[in-house]
């Protein structure tokens, strides 16, 4: 099993490779006074226009403070929502 500081790095690695392809445009923010990880994505073609509401493909949010079985389960499966958008662009 991979540490949890290994799976964090994994989904900041796949944001940078989704973004950098065009696929789509992941942001990862982490929150230190809470210990959050917050990861959204839009869709490559996405309009930034104040005043619109933006469609998220990926909208996860992760305490990272949480049951540790709890937390690599939400973090697994935010690095398989990841490893799939990244995929289905390349099929």
């Amino acid at each position: 099993m991979n540490t949890i500081t290994e799976k964090l790095c994994t989904i900041q690695t796949l944001a940078i490779e989704i973004s950098q392809a065009n696929i789509a445009h992941v942001f990862c923010d982490y929150s230190g006074h809470v210990d959050n990880l917050t990861v959204y994505a839009h869709p490559a073609d996405v309009e930034y226009q104040d005043g619109f509401t933006r469609e998220r493909i990926i909208d996860d949010r992760i305490y990272l403070q949480a049951d540790e079985k709890l937390l690599h389960r939400k973090l697994d499966h935010l690095i398989a929502d990841l490893t799939a958008l990244k995929q289905e662009a390349a099929a």
